[in-house]
Parts: structure tokens; C-alpha cells; sequence
């Protein structure tokens, strides 16, 4: 197993603090370039008691792939699949589809 960071933020005021779960050593790769492409691994718990877990872009806020899921012993199979489905070349796409997407509702 291997230690991951999420980003949680907590209850009520959105407060920040920095969580270690523990992923398969088959993940390693996919944790690795997750850091490496300056993503962030995000968490939060709502007000309905389901766990929010995203990959975000932190420059724009905005979340690339999100997993979400009963507070419990789903949460590690939730994080294991976001991370897994995590690829270098998706990211990059998305990212290239909302910077065309910022360039045309400037140009309208």
C-alpha cells in the first residue's frame, strides 16, 4: 500500500486540511502523474452525509473527474477507482476543451 494526500475540507466554513489514505501499489504510477501534471486529490464529506471525492485542477477550481459515495467502507474502493481511471493524456484533453471553451464565451 501506498500513501496518498487528499485536500479535505471540513465542515461548516470549508477549512482545509491535508488527509494520508492508503492505495494499492499498483496506483503508483497513476499518484505519480496525478502530482506530476500539478492535479490535486480533493475530499469532502456533504451535508447529505456523501463523500465527494474529485481530481481538481487548483489554478481553476475546477474538478476533472469526480467519484461519489456512501461514508464508509466504500470510500477506499471509490478513491481506488477515481485514481485508477486517472490518465495524463484526459487530463490534458479536458484541459484543452475548457481553454476553448473560455476563448469562445470571450470572443460571443
Amino acid at each position: 500500500m501506498i500513501a496518498v494526500q487528499f485536500t479535505q475540507y471540513l465542515r461548516p466554513d470549508g477549512r482545509t486540511k491535508l488527509i494520508t489514505l492508503s492505495v494499492a501499489d499498483d496506483l503508483f504510477a497513476n499518484v505519480e502523474a496525478i502530482k506530476n501534471i500539478g492535479a490535486r486529490l480533493e475530499c469532502e464529506v456533504l451535508m447529505n452525509g456523501i463523500v465527494s471525492l474529485t481530481i481538481c485542477d487548483p489554478d481553476e477550481g475546477d474538478d476533472f473527474d469526480i467519484r461519489l459515495t456512501a461514508n464508509g467502507p466504500d470510500v477506499p474502493k471509490a478513491v481506488d477507482d477515481l485514481i485508477r481511471q486517472f490518465t495524463e493524456k484526459k487530463y490534458r484533453d479536458w484541459q484543452l476543451e475548457r481553454h476553448k471553451s473560455d476563448c469562445l464565451a470571450e470572443h460571443n
